[in-house]
């Protein structure tokens, strides 16, 4: 089976072909801390869709390249799947009645098997407001996820916005909300929060 190169593989193609000799300049011209750089040139880290915007900015590729191997996202869109109501429940919309789903063009560094949810009501008001989208992708490593914004999938099968804390055994992690106590439920899957795209802007 061939090799499928990887996000960093690029980035590292990007910076040499940029004229970059080290990681270590790149980092200086970027302004990020050189570990940081570093971790995701050689795969430790993923790379978050803003970071390879500023990546490809200097490097003058493009995120979807560095991301995806792709050289745009002009035709890509994003489903919407459900909405958020609340205090971070999310309730998917129902499937199989023959109808497809609203779709938004991707912003720049989405994947193809990302997905959207809708906030309804207020109940995670003043961080959103009902109509904001937020866009997630595929699912990630605890490793990853922590200390980010989350569409985090539980144990029972529920899915829930929270941001992702310390984990306290047996699988399972303290999740943080702005609106109601820590919960520390057995999770299954982290889906991380790409974009949030506002409603009234």
């Amino acid at each position: 089976m061939p090799h499928q190169v990887q996000p960093h593989e690029r980035l590292k193609t990007a910076r040499k072909e940029a004229g970059f000799k080290s990681a270590a300049k790149a980092a200086e011209c970027l302004g990020v801390q050189v570990t940081t750089y570093r971790t995701h040139e050689n795969g430790q880290n993923g790379i978050p869709p803003r970071k390879a915007a500023l990546y490809a900015e200097l490097f003058n590729k493009t995120p979807e390249w560095i991301l995806y191997g792709k050289e745009n996202t002009q035709d890509l869109v994003v489903p919407i799947l459900g909405v958020i109501e609340g205090k971070g429940n999310i309730l998917p919309f129902a499937g199989g009645d023959g109808i497809s789903p609203e779709v938004i063009q991707a912003p720049a560094g989405v994947g193809r098997n990302s997905g959207a949810l809708r906030i309804a009501g207020d109940g995670l008001f003043p961080r959103y407001e009902a109509g904001d989208l937020l866009i997630y992708g595929d699912p990630t490593t605890y490793e990853y996820a922590v200390g980010k914004e989350c569409i985090v999938v539980l144990s029972s099968g529920s899915s829930i916005l929270r941001k992702v804390g310390q984990p306290v055994g047996d699988g399972k992690v303290m999740l943080e909300s702005w609106n109601c106590a820590t919960e520390v439920p057995t999770v299954k899957q982290y889906h991380p929060v790409l974009w949030v795209l506002r409603a009234y802007i």
